[in-house]
């Protein structure tokens, strides 16, 4: 298993929001107890989506043992990675057009009910589809704290708010693989399930705090609501693409199912090359068509740089 197994990924998403300024929005309401609820379950949202990042991993024999399939156990973590990085900037986006609050209780309902699938799954493919679910719900609830925290916040306490996202990724990935070790140390029984049904009791505590306290969104004015058609939908679906197509030959090459020179894995390896290609050529046209409404999920501009083109790759 590589570090991206054992480590919550870093996704920076606060730029991809343009609602960060608060005026007249719902959040400019949030003093008192409201601000405090509504944080609470903001970073309790951060910290749910990245233990699950880690706590699964020391799992995953149990999990196989008990389904008799250990050829797709790595995928239990891989499904969540790649829908969790996959997603967060079309959240952040989808949070322009339908209000924070609204993305973020359906971050909270998506990751709350496929938690209970997976504690609930009866094969290895079931658990792996409601884990790519997990991971939707999982970067909304990463990508809205990062985008909702600055601005329900005065300014100087966003230097708080950097030190306490650290923390929760720290405290997460620390965390997770202990507590998952406890969980599921009997490999004769399904304890492994209680790794997902603890989700659901701190999740729901969170969401009736987040209804409670923030207020309804009031209507946008005019002219500042996007719409759908300036999400990349696009973008998004070739950069998942690519991604999981690469991660399937990578981690499926060279076991006794599929060989490196076999065609499944060549074909999928040309296929993950196009998908970056058209990715890559797809974020180019969008920055050129000034005339169009959808905004790059990756500016091109800022791989163009040399120190951010240096650091990409």
């Amino acid at each position: 298993m590589d570090d991206t197994s054992t480590r919550a990924p870093v996704i920076p998403v606060a730029e991809a929001s343009t609602a960060v300024k608060i005026s007249s929005t719902a959040e400019a309401q949030l003093t008192g107890w409201r601000f405090n609820a509504v944080f609470a379950a903001l970073f309790t949202g951060l910290f749910l989506a990245m233990l699950d990042t880690t706590i699964v991993a020391v799992a995953l024999t149990t999990m196989a043992a008990q389904f008799e399939d250990f050829s797709r156990a790595t995928w239990v973590v891989s499904a969540y990675l790649l829908t969790y990085m996959a997603c967060a900037i079309i959240m952040a986006r989808l949070s322009d057009i339908f209000g924070k609050k609204t993305i973020e209780v359906t971050s909270f309902v998506i990751f709350i009910v496929s938690s209970m699938a997976c504690a609930l799954s009866k094969s290895m493919l079931q658990l792996i589809v409601f884990r790519a679910l997990q991971g939707i719900g999982g970067s909304g609830l990463y990508s809205m704290t990062m985008v909702v925290a600055p601005s329900v916040a005065s300014e100087e306490r966003v230097g708080m708010i950097a030190a306490l996202v650290s923390m929760v990724q720290v405290v997460a990935g620390v965390l997770g693989p202990i507590l998952g070790g406890v969980i599921s140390h009997d490999r004769t029984s399904s304890t492994w399930r209680w790794i997902f049904w603890i989700n659901l009791p701190i999740g729901c505590a969170a969401l009736c705090a987040l209804l409670l306290a923030w207020p309804r969104d009031k209507k946008q004015q005019t002219g500042s609501r996007q719409t759908l058609s300036s999400v990349d939908f696009v973008g998004a679906i070739l950069l998942l693409a690519f991604s999981i197509l690469v991660v399937f030959a990578l981690q499926e090459g060279g076991t006794y199912v599929y060989q490196w020179n076999s065609p499944a894995i060549i074909v999928t390896l040309v296929l993950s090359g196009v998908s970056l290609l058209a990715f890559i050529g797809w974020q180019e046209l969008v920055s050129r068509r000034s005339a169009w409404l959808v905004k790059g999920i990756f500016p091109i501009q800022i791989a163009k740089t040399r120190t951010m083109g240096s650091n990409i790759l």
